[in-house]
């Protein structure tokens, strides 16, 4: 148990010289599946969406391992890798769903493929990698989701949350957004202050991370 919450396997304890204590949670790969597809997906949707997200988590998992080895462990419980909660996550039907494809993993030309990502939203559209991380795989291009059910979101930013974010151009005078993917997905964003002849700009996905964004599929009003 950690903090009152149970996990499989064993654990492993450690305190980096100058540095708080690290608790690992040391399981096999389908163990942290149980605690993790739940946690992502839901461990009562349906079977067959459990078991492609099975694999999804896996591939992640396995192109993953030693992310984060300078702290001495593979992957961190959270979004900035996968969601991991232990065994109070679990639920039988989703660890049965996960059993059955214990053995599947995604393949390109006859090998594993080496990037797997998912998401929560696809805004109807995904989008190709060369659009946000800027690396090229022909598995990860853009396709129609019609099974998608469109989302409106809104964020409310004033010129001081702007200018905090980027103090280096003094108080905003204007953002635009200079070019977008076919998608719609904004690629590269101009954003003008008082500071700076010319404007400041950014690309791919440091045009959604810049302001905490949701996605890059926005307008500017």
């Amino acid at each position: 148990n950690i903090k009152g919450k149970p996990y499989r396997g064993s654990l492993e304890v450690r305190r980096p010289e100058g540095g708080n204590m690290t608790v690992i949670n040391i399981v096999t790969m389908q163990e942290y599946l149980y605690g993790n597809v739940p946690a992502e997906i839901g461990g009562k949707s349906p079977a067959e969406a459990i078991k492609a997200q099975a694999v999804a988590s896996k591939m992640y998992a396995i192109n993953n391992i030693g992310k984060h080895a300078k702290s001495g462990f593979d992957l961190c419980p959270t979004t900035s890798c996968q969601v991991y909660k232990g065994y109070s996550a679990e639920v039988p039907e989703c660890n049965k769903a996960i059993d059955e494809v214990k053995d599947k993993i995604i393949t390109y030309n006859g090998e594993p493929a080496k990037q797997i990502f998912y998401f929560a939203s696809s805004g109807g559209r995904t989008e190709d990698v060369r659009n946000v991380w800027g690396s090229s795989y022909p598995y990860l291009v853009s396709v129609e989701d019609k099974y998608e059910k469109i989302y409106t979101w809104t964020k409310t930013l004033s010129a001081e949350d702007v200018k905090a974010r980027i103090p280096q151009l003094g108080n905003i005078l204007g953002i635009s957004i200079t070019k977008t993917a076919e998608s719609g997905r904004v690629t590269q964003l101009a954003v003008r202050g008082e500071k700076s002849s010319e404007p400041a700009i950014y690309n791919l996905e440091k045009t959604r991370t810049i302001f905490g964004l949701n996605s890059q599929l926005y307008t500017i009003t």
